[in-house]
């Protein structure tokens, strides 16, 4: 996408073949939709930024959910979801799971990797955990290690962005409001959501 918005601006217009000017087109008319899928702390980033008042961003999110209700319950919504929308033409899942069952790495991959044979999905990582809770980081970073190698899907960071911008969860693993909006600023700004 970044590659098509150079072209458009400093491309040289003579240089455009027919087809390529149908691609743009296309683009153009795409429409975007996202479902957010995810454990409580998606259910926090919802109660806090309201991510589904946005335009055609939809939440499915449950507190101590993991990948059983993932799969089970979140990933055939998701399914219904687009079916029920059919003028979203470019949809993408973005999923927040993990935290709950980190011995789950393996299983949570062959999951993505299997939805995204029908829909991009961006996998974020797992985030930080502060004082107060029981889970080791290290178990966190080897859970983001795997999804950072996984083909097929797409990955964000968030993990490394709230360590270095800080954050406070109260119990050491659900955030605070502050926290939450300013991970739901940086989600808007890489999924280009105005």
């Amino acid at each position: 996408m970044i590659l098509l918005v150079f072209f458009l601006f400093c491309g040289h217009r003579d240089g455009v073949m027919a087809s390529d000017q149908d691609d743009v087109l296309k683009d153009k008319e795409a429409v975007p939709g996202y479902i957010f899928i995810g454990d409580s702390r998606f259910v926090g980033l919802e109660q806090n930024c309201s991510v589904s008042s946005m335009p055609d961003c939809f939440v499915l999110a449950k507190v101590s959910a993991g990948y059983k209700w993932m799969t089970d319950e979140a990933i055939p919504a998701a399914y219904e979801i687009m079916d029920t929308h059919p003028d979203i033409t470019d949809w993408t899942v973005i999923s927040g799971f993990g935290i709950n069952d980190l011995h789950n790495a393996e299983k949570y991959v062959e999951a993505y990797q299997s939805l995204a044979k029908d829909v991009p999905v961006l996998a974020l990582s797992v985030n930080p955990v502060g004082k107060g809770s029981r889970i080791r980081d290290e178990k966190i970073v080897s859970f983001n290690e795997i999804l950072i190698q996984t083909e097929e899907i797409g990955y964000l960071d968030t993990y490394c962005f709230l360590k270095e911008s800080g954050f406070y969860a109260r119990d050491g693993v659900h955030y605070d409001a502050e926290t939450n909006k300013k991970l739901w600023e940086m989600l808007k700004e890489s999924l280009f959501l105005s």
